[in-house]
């Protein structure tokens, strides 16, 4: 009986190019793998993001924390956003606790 599999990459990246694997192993112990190479032809006009401003805090009129940087780059950059090592996810709701200094800890 054949199985089909199949993997997605979405979005793909440049760094997605180069030789994929795909191993299979019998109940028995016998072994089959099958390889692709991937290249990726990136379009002269596409830029690496990069900053052109580090991310900084800006205390709003309302009281509130912003946070903002300049990013360029083409096509558009996506932006993911992190709190200690976690991405945040929309509708999350951070507060600033202790003192009116930015440099204070969030907690969610």
């Amino acid at each position: 009986m054949a199985w089909a599999y199949m993997i997605e990459i979405k979005p793909s990246e440049s760094c997605d190019a180069g030789e994929w694997k795909c191993a299979v192993t019998s109940f028995e112990g016998c072994v089959g793998i099958s390889t692709c190479a991937v290249n990726m032809d990136i379009p002269r006009n596409y830029r690496k993001p990069r900053f052109m401003e580090s991310l900084h805090a800006v205390l709003t009129e309302e009281g509130l924390v912003s946070f903002e940087c300049k990013v360029v780059g083409f096509p558009t950059p996506v932006l993911k956003w992190f709190k200690d090592g976690h991405e945040l996810k929309p509708g999350d709701v951070y507060q600033l606790t202790g003192s009116n200094s930015f440099y204070n800890q969030y907690s969610k």
